[in-house]
C-alpha cells in the first residue's frame, strides 16, 4: 500500500512520526556525544586530572613502611612477602581507584598490621601507587 503525504491518512502519520521518532533517538547519543567532546576541551587539563596528593613524598613513605613485604619500586619484580601484592600490580587491578585505595587503607585486614597514617601521608601513597599504573 502506497501512503501519500498530505493524503490524511491516520496511518501514514502515525507511521511516520514513529519512524521520525527512531531517527531522532539516533541522532541524540551522536549529537551527546560530539557535545560532551565539545565541553570538555573547555576544561582545562589540570582539572581534570587533579592529583590527590605527592607521589613521591609517596614513594618516599613506601619506600619507609612497606618494604618489608610489598615490592613499592616496579623494578621489584617480586614482594618480599610471596603473598603482599607488588604496588605495581595493585595500581593495575581493574577498576583500582583513589577511592578504592582510600577505603582500602581505611579497612583492617587480617594479613596485615595496622596501617596508621595521617590523611596526607594516605593521599601520598595512594597517589603514589596510582602514577604506577599502566597506560
Amino acid at each position: 500500500m502506497n501512503y501519500i503525504p498530505g493524503s490524511g491518512s491516520a496511518d501514514f502519520l502515525s507511521f511516520t512520526l514513529v519512524t521520525k521518532s527512531i531517527d531522532a533517538l539516533k541522532t541524540k547519543p551522536a549529537l551527546i556525544g560530539w557535545l560532551g567532546l565539545m565541553l570538555g576541551s573547555l576544561i582545562p587539563a589540570p582539572l581534570m586530572s587533579q592529583q590527590i596528593g605527592d607521589a613521591e613524598k609517596g614513594k618516599q613513605y613506601a619506600l619507609e613502611f612497606c618494604t618489608g613485604c610489598h615490592a613499592v619500586d616496579p623494578a621489584q619484580p617480586l614482594s618480599p612477602l610471596p603473598k603482599a601484592p607488588r604496588f605495581e600490580d595493585v595500581a593495575n587491578t581493574p577498576g583500582m581507584t583513589a577511592i578504592t585505595l582510600t577505603a582500602w587503607f581505611q579497612t583492617s585486614h587480617p594479613t596485615m598490621p595496622n596501617i596508621v597514617m595521617t590523611d596526607a601521608q594516605m593521599r601520598n601513597v595512594t597517589q603514589y601507587i596510582l602514577s604506577l599504573k599502566s597506560d
